[in-house]
């Protein structure tokens, strides 16, 4: 456990923008409900009250909003998917070159 403390805290920067980003791709993730949400509310609840042209504008808008979202999300997992699998080689080996 003090190997671990003490690792850690060498890298404390590290761990916390990597708190952070995990922090903000959750609030991405639950912000896609929310736009769902207002679609459900604003617009198909009063789908005879509106205009046609104010109805599908207001959807589309938000649809693209979500794909937006859903995008970033994908670009962030990925990403950081793509760090947690790249292992930095172990002391005393070097790496071998690409020909």
């Amino acid at each position: 456990m003090r190997l671990l403390l003490r690792h850690s805290l060498r890298h404390w920067r590290a761990l916390a923008v990597a708190f952070a980003l995990a922090t903000f791709q959750q609030l991405l993730i639950l912000a896609d409900p929310q736009i769902l949400r207002v679609i459900v509310d604003r617009y198909v609840m009063r789908m005879n009250q509106l205009p046609r042209d104010v109805f599908v504008r207001g959807v589309v808008w938000l649809v693209a909003a979500s794909v937006a979202l859903l995008l970033l999300t994908s670009v962030l997992a990925l990403r950081d998917l793509g760090r947690a699998c790249v292992l930095p080689p172990a002391r005393g080996h070097r790496r071998e070159r690409a020909a």
